[in-house]
This record gives structure tokens, C-alpha cells and sequence, in this order.
């Protein structure tokens, strides 16, 4: 086997991340060791000195305790930690670049396994330690796929044997015909080009002919024992499913004795970004307790129910916020919000989002599109019985499309009462939060068109809710997350794909408001195109057309007579004082005549 320069350090798998001065610059510890106290102490210490001796002089720290450690010398700085937080804490402080962990099998190390796996940026080494200790000299065996975690379990397996022992980069061929042998080397000798460049030499190369990667590994290891045996993680998130289900659980199974373990490359920049951003949050938003998150979840989840306390409140909700927009009196539309049970589902949206809780999210998202279909079928069948109900209100009108400011709100709104609803001191807040929400008025204002035939406006108004929702969703989410709330477990696919999701329609639509000219007709425009139409005539109503380019605003009139020309040239010059966005002006008419007593 020939010399890797360098191959004695840890540094080597930082090859492809930057220049070595911009690493080094950065860079105060290269190995970190996480003690498990529940586990035998002489194999970890004994692989905490293999992966040592490999640093040649650079510094390194013991992180944990454990009841054996007295007594034994150690040559580095022991750190007692307790919890994720402290350690994560530790290695950002000392900047590390490689943490050994050691895998135990109860939930609580999963657990803390998994949220270190995720948040630290440094290279990480899990090891399941076999029986007895690391021979002298050191022999590993790293089967490789390509995978860039395969590639760093390489230079890794390469920097612990030294000069002495041997890394035997493995790669498992199917049995397909006489040429099998010569691809599987064509193919291993490129991965380890990968991984070494001009010095692939450095380490042994060996293709094994299998029906399956398990049998191949386990046939090379019987032709000659290994002490350690060195899987690349296929995924930043899968160390418990890499020890569960997949290979390196069944080469566990068939090698019950071997130590195993498993790397995962230094983080990329996004997970570095994750990790400043998390530890900034953590330093400056105060943390929720245990039993504070337990309430939290245990609150939000038995209020998002669809039960008959949620159709009764969204019921009465809906009827009186329906009333107060056919009079056009917010002084009722606001006393529907404060009763109206919808936010707190759609906060159980974003908490089953950041917790990972499928049954949380399937039973919040049954309550809101229940209460949705409930509130929009009483709006249509009040529109349809209010006796001389025949065209949207000023209320209604106000709900006719979202525009960025309302993104903007239900954002902020979502976020106050996720805070609110973590912490019990500021329930005094949730009514103001429900009323800056603003949930039911905008489903009744499009029962109430769709009752009217205005099918714009009742497209206009359920975007209007649907906005806010998802808004809402997305803030509170980010809120629960900021005051201690993680997942319970890894997420699923779908959890990571909803949240994506949600990220990308949030933006999509603060895109799509930031860029169309709003459809909202301002207070004071439409007073002061009243004040400018004289006696004999009425404002009948005052709507902008998005269809044409550029827009229209369309002002409709009723009289006795038709309306001269120079109301059309006073309603420009009113558009240009309220209006940023170039629009068009269209004044109708239609003829009205009111008998005189």
C-alpha cells in the first residue's frame, strides 16, 4: 500500500470544501468525543485514543461524563455536558471539526443522536462498538457506493489505520456475467480517485460479486476479519434508519460482534447558516419548559377538534359576522371574530408542522375545511333569505381581494398568537389576534356573494381567507419553533414537503400582490369621489377592473340624468392623488328616478 500524504489527519476530509487556509482559519479543534455514560467505558475510550492518535498534536476535548472516569488519565480536556443544547453549544464554541459519537439503543440517545445529526455542522462518527478493542495495527473495510458520505467514511478509515494497519475501499457488483469483476474495478477505482486523486494508491481497492450489498460485505469480511467496518450515511437525517432497516442493520445482525459505524459529511453551508440562526434564536427568544410544551401541545390539540363546541362557536361566529356585513357594521363583524374558533386549528396547522405530527395535522386540517364549508353554507343561505338583499355592502366590498398588507398581517397575526397561545401569561392577547386575523368574515362575505351571483367576489374573498391561512400557518410555525418547540421524531417526507410547500406559496403570493395593482378600493378615495358628485346623483358602487392592462376603476353612478364629462376628468385626478399604479378611468351610468312627497 503507498503513502497518502497527510493521511494521518483528520483535515483530509475537508478536501473539496474550500482552500486548506480558509478551513484551518476556522478550525481551533478537530475531534470531539461524546462519552455515552450508559455504555462500557474502556471501548470508547479506547476508540476516543485510536481517533486521537490519528489528530498528530492537535487539540481535542471529551465532552459528557461517566461513573468509571475516575482514574483513567486522559491526555485532553474532559467537559461535563448535559443535554443537546450544551453539547451543540460546545462544538460551535470550539469549532470543531469531527464528533465521535457512540450509538445506544434506548430513546433517549436516539433522540439526542438524531438532533445532533441534524444541527452540528462538523463531520460526525457513530459507532456501535463490537466486542473487545481496536487491534494494533487497525484494519477497516469502507463499502462505497459514490455517495460524498462514503467518500469522507474513506479518508476517515484511511486517517485512523495510519501507515502500519489497512483501509480496504469495498464496492459490491451484481453477478452479471464474466465482466462483472472489471466494471465493479473500473467503477471503485474512480470512487477512490474521488477520494484521494493522484494518491488512490493509499488505500486497498476490492470488488466483491454478490446478489446483494449485505452478502458481498459479509463475504469480505470472512475472507479476512476487519476490525471496523465504515458506512457513508446515504442522507444528512438517516443515522436511525441507516441502524434500523437498511444495510448497516443487517451487516449488524450478521456480524453481531463487529464494530460499525457510520459517517456523515461536514454539513453544507445551508446546515452551518441553520445552526448560527438556531443557536442565535435559542440565546435570545426564552425557551418553553418541559411541562410548558407539554400543556401547549396538549391545549392546541384538544381545541382543534371538530366536535359540537367547534360547529356551535362556528356557527353563531358566522351568522354574526353575516348579519354585520349585510348592515355594513364592523362593530358586529369584529364581535364575530372574538368568537369564532378557527385560529386555533389553524395553529394546531403549524405546530403539527414543526412537530412532526401527522394525526395533529389531519385532525386541525379536517376542523378548518369543515368550519370553511359550515361558514361559507350559512353565509349562502342568510344571502338568500335577508329580505331586500340585492348587492354587496361597503363591508363586503372591503373583502374583495388580499394585497400584500393583508399577507403582511395575518403573518404578524399568526406569530402573535402562536406566541400568545405558548405562554399562558398572555391569553389577554388572543382577542386582538383574533381580530387582526380576520378568519370568518371573508368566508361569510363569499357565502354571502355566492348567494348574490358575484362569483368575483366570492373568488376574491375565499383568496382572501386562504391567504390568511397559509400566512398564518407559516408564522406560527416558525413562532412554536423559535420558543422550543421540535419534532418529536425525524420528519416524514411529506412533513418536509409540506413545509416547503407552504414556504413556496407564502412567497408565490407576496410575489403575485407585490407585482398586481390592487383590488381594494380605499376608504378615502371612494369619500372623496362622494363628495365630488354633485346632488342629483348617486355612488352606486366603485370597483377596480383587473382583467384589462392597465386596470380600470370603474365607478358606477345612478340619476336622473347623464353625468357630464368633467366628472370623468375629476375622478382621474382623484385616481392619481390615492392611487400609486397607473389605472384607467371608466365612469358608468344607469338612469334612476326617486318620486318627490
Amino acid at each position: 500500500m503507498g503513502h497518502c500524504p497527510g493521511s494521518g489527519r483528520f483535515q483530509d476530509f475537508r478536501r473539496g470544501l474550500g482552500s486548506g487556509d480558509e478551513v484551518d482559519s476556522i478550525l481551533r479543534v478537530s475531534l470531539a468525543v461524546l462519552l455515552e455514560p450508559d455504555l462500557d467505558l474502556a471501548p470508547q475510550l479506547a476508540w476516543y485514543r485510536r481517533f486521537r492518535a490519528a489528530e498528530e498534536g492537535r487539540e481535542a476535548v471529551l465532552l459528557g461524563t461517566h461513573p468509571e472516569l475516575a482514574g483513567h488519565k486522559c491526555e485532553d480536556e474532559l467537559v461535563e455536558v448535559r443535554g443537546t443544547r450544551a453539547v451543540i453549544d460546545e462544538l460551535t464554541t470550539r469549532k470543531v471539526s469531527l464528533l465521535l459519537m457512540f450509538r445506544r439503543d434506548d430513546r433517549d440517545g436516539q433522540k439526542m443522536r438524531m438532533r445532533l445529526w441534524r444541527r452540528v455542522s462538523c463531520a460526525i462518527v457513530v459507532l456501535r462498538c463490537g466486542v473487545g478493542e481496536p487491534s494494533e495495527p487497525l484494519h477497516a473495510l469502507v463499502p462505497v457506493a459514490g455517495g460524498e458520505h462514503a467518500l469522507v467514511a474513506l479518508r476517515v478509515a484511511r486517517a485512523l489505520v495510519g501507515e502500519e494497519g489497512s483501509a480496504t475501499a469495498l464496492y459490491v457488483e451484481p453477478d452479471i456475467g464474466y465482466d462483472a469483476q472489471l466494471v465493479g474495478e473500473k467503477v471503485l477505482g474512480r470512487i477512490v480517485s474521488r477520494a484521494f486523486g493522484k494518491d488512490a494508491d493509499c488505500v486497498q481497492q476490492r470488488v466483491a460479486i454478490a446478489d446483494g450489498v449485505r452478502r458481498g460485505i459479509v463475504s469480505a469480511h470472512g475472507e479476512r476479519e476487519y476490525d471496523l467496518i465504515l458506512f457513508g450515511a446515504s442522507k444528512l437525517n438517516e443515522l436511525t434508519q441507516r441502524f434500523r432497516g437498511t444495510v448497516a442493520l443487517r451487516v449488524t445482525k450478521a456480524l453481531p460482534d463487529q464494530t460499525i459505524g457510520i459517517v456523515r459529511a461536514p454539513a453544507p453551508i445551508t446546515g452551518r447558516l441553520r445552526s448560527l440562526a438556531e443557536s442565535w434564536v435559542l440565546r435570545a427568544v426564552p425557551q418553553l419548559e418541559r411541562e410548558q410544551r407539554v400543556s401547549l401541545v396538549e391545549r392546541v390539540q384538544s381545541n382543534s377538534s371538530w366536535d359540537f363546541d367547534f360547529v356551535a362557536l362556528m356557527s353563531m361566529a358566522t351568522f354574526i359576522a353575516a348579519i354585520g356585513l349585510v348592515q355594513s357594521s364592523e362593530a358586529v363583524v369584529i364581535g364575530a371574530m372574538l368568537v369564532a374558533p378557527l385560529m386555533t386549528p389553524i395553529l394546531g396547522l403549524g405546530l403539527a408542522l414543526v412537530h412532526g405530527n401527522p394525526v395533529l395535522a389531519r385532525h386541525a386540517w379536517r376542523s378548518v375545511t369543515f368550519g370553511f364549508m359550515t361558514a361559507f353554507g350559512i353565509g349562502l343561505v342568510l344571502g338568500l333569505c335577508v329580505p331586500r338583499f340585492a348587492a354587496p355592502t361597503v363591508a363586503m366590498v372591503a373583502r374583495d381581494w388580499p394585497g400584500m398588507l393583508d399577507l403582511i398581517v395575518a403573518f404578524v397575526a399568526g406569530f402573535a398568537g402562536a406566541y400568545a397561545t405558548s405562554r399562558p401569561s398572555l391569553f389577554a392577547a388572543l382577542p386582538g389576534v383574533a381580530i387582526a386575523a380576520a378568519l370568518v368574515p371573508p368566508i361569510a362575505t363569499s357565502g354571502l356573494a355566492a348567494a348574490l351571483g358575484d362569483w368575483s367576489l366570492m373568488t376574491g374573498a375565499s383568496l382572501l381567507f386562504f391567504t390568511n391561512m397559509v400566512a398564518i400557518i407559516l408564522a406560527s410555525s416558525l413562532c412554536l419553533w423559535s420558543v422550543g418547540m421540535r419534532e418529536i421524531k425525524p420528519k416524514s417526507r411529506n412533513t418536509v414537503r409540506a413545509g416547503n410547500a407552504l414556504v413556496v406559496v407564502v412567497l408565490l403570493l407576496g410575489v403575485w400582490f407585490a407585482t398586481t395593482p390592487p383590488r381594494h378600493v380605499p376608504a378615502a378615495f371612494r369619500e372623496a369621489v362622494e363628495a365630488r358628485v354633485v346632488d342629483e346623483f348617486r355612488v352606486r358602487s366603485i370597483a377596480i377592473d383587473t382583467t384589462v392592462v392597465p386596470p380600470d376603476v370603474v365607478v358606477s353612478l345612478g340619476g336622473a340624468r347623464q353625468p357630464p364629462a368633467s366628472i370623468a376628468n375629476d375622478v382621474d385626478l382623484l385616481v392619481r392623488q390615492h392611487f400609486e399604479s397607473e389605472f384607467r378611468v371608466r365612469v358608468e351610468w344607469e338612469w334612476e328616478s326617486h318620486a318627490r312627497r
